[in-house]
């Protein structure tokens, strides 16, 4: 169905935006210079993975960035966040998760889906500090853990 990979350039993640016609991509993206900032300047703390087809490896379809909650130092059991992914597949997350050394929370989404019907629900107080700007504000809410 789908195939995902770690991004390593930031003409990558412009690619990506600019297929799933996001607000960072660089023609006009709304986002764009607060995103290259963070990727830039916390790159330990924010990741990008592109989505393609499997059917045609080629095809670039979307793409998911994360946000990384605890310390670069802990570098086994990380806890990331899900602050954006396209498509909106379950599947798709499953597969980042697979790929990271740690958890993965995403904000409740698709419940009645098969996929993310058994995946845990709790309630937490998530933010990421060093980023321009903030993924969640300092109150508590739900969040679901991807299961692998």
């Amino acid at each position: 169905m789908f195939k995902v990979e770690a991004v390593t350039t930031w003409a990558q993640v412009e690619e990506a935006a600019t297929v799933a016609k996001r607000c960072i991509q660089p023609e006009g993206g709304s986002n764009w210079a607060r995103a290259k900032q963070s990727w830039e300047e916390n790159n330990d703390f924010v990741a990008y993975y592109t989505v393609r087809d499997n059917a045609w490896p080629s095809v670039l379809v979307g793409y998911v960035r994360l946000h990384r909650v605890t310390p670069p130092a802990r570098v086994n059991n990380a806890t990331w966040v899900v602050d954006y992914f396209w498509p909106i597949v379950p599947e798709v997350l499953v597969l980042v998760a697979d790929l990271i050394n740690g958890h993965l929370f995403v904000k409740p989404c698709l419940t009645g889906h098969p996929t993310t019907r058994h995946w845990p629900k709790v309630t937490l107080s998530l933010q990421v500090p060093t980023l321009p700007y903030q993924i969640q504000r300092e109150h508590w809410s739900d969040w679901q853990l991807v299961m692998k």
